[in-house]
């Protein structure tokens, strides 16, 4: 039986609404089927834990929405979606970003099978997906510094984010001081945009050691209106490498 997820509709909606997002019906009804068969699924394989069931759209639907209240994304642009799950953040994010091209890859292949069933009943003509370890991936010519953006939700520590995700990034020329772009927050092509929890002075540390990226940005999760517990502490890792 179908939970009821019609509050969870309007407080998504107000929430991104207070963040400068706005949700259509089109995107509300795709977000909606897709919690429904991440719950069909669930009593099958392990997208997400079970003590999640009941906080799908204040955890993970709202955390994948997350990465449009702080950044946008040029357009259109080539995404990858690193370690995906149950294809978060990639497909609540491919629903609202209709003329980016996603690509999902997790190295589970059952999640993949379960997320491209998904898919097919989602009906999203942007969105591809890949079985397979990313850092194998990565160099393989389909996939080798094809993508404009990686993003991922803490997957892995960002030494090994920054190691495995920079061969799918495109080689980007550097950018002027455009004040245009960044008035409206707009991150440039080559970039990872992470998701991570907790304190991380020494992640960031050991990553600008053994890494040397470009740029790394901190940007604390700090959401209009939000009162969800499950945020404390999240923060995005906007990193050039």
């Amino acid at each position: 039986m179908k939970r009821d997820f019609s509050a969870d509709i309007v407080w998504i909606r107000t929430i991104a609404r207070k963040n400068g997002i706005v949700l259509n019906e089109k995107m509300l009804d795709k977000l909606l089927c897709f919690a429904d068969n991440i719950l069909l699924w669930n009593a099958k394989i392990n997208l997400l834990s079970r003590k999640d069931e009941e906080n799908i759209w204040r955890k993970h639907i709202l955390e994948s929405l997350i990465f449009l209240f702080f950044c946008r994304f040029d357009s259109p642009s080539t995404i990858v979606d690193f370690g995906t799950g149950g294809g978060f953040p990639g497909i609540p994010l491919a629903i609202c970003l209709p003329m980016c091209e996603f690509v999902l890859i997790d190295s589970t292949q059952k999640k993949v099978r379960a997320v491209e069933d998904i898919l097919k009943k989602l009906q999203l003509p942007n969105v591809t997906t890949s079985a397979g370890r990313g850092e194998d991936l990565a160099m393989t010519s389909v996939y080798h510094e094809k993508f404009d953006y990686l993003l991922a939700r803490a997957v892995a520590p960002l030494r090994d984010l920054l190691k495995w995700g920079t061969p799918f990034l495109k080689k980007c020329a550097e950018e002027g001081n455009d004040q245009e772009a960044t008035r409206r927050r707009i991150i440039p092509r080559g970039t990872m945009i992470l998701m991570k929890g907790g304190i991380l002075d020494a992640e960031l540390a050991e990553a600008r050691i053994k890494c040397r990226p470009h740029s790394v940005e901190v940007v604390p999760v700090v959401i209009e209106g939000n009162d969800s517990p499950d945020l404390v502490d999240k923060k995005l890792i906007i990193i050039k490498p």
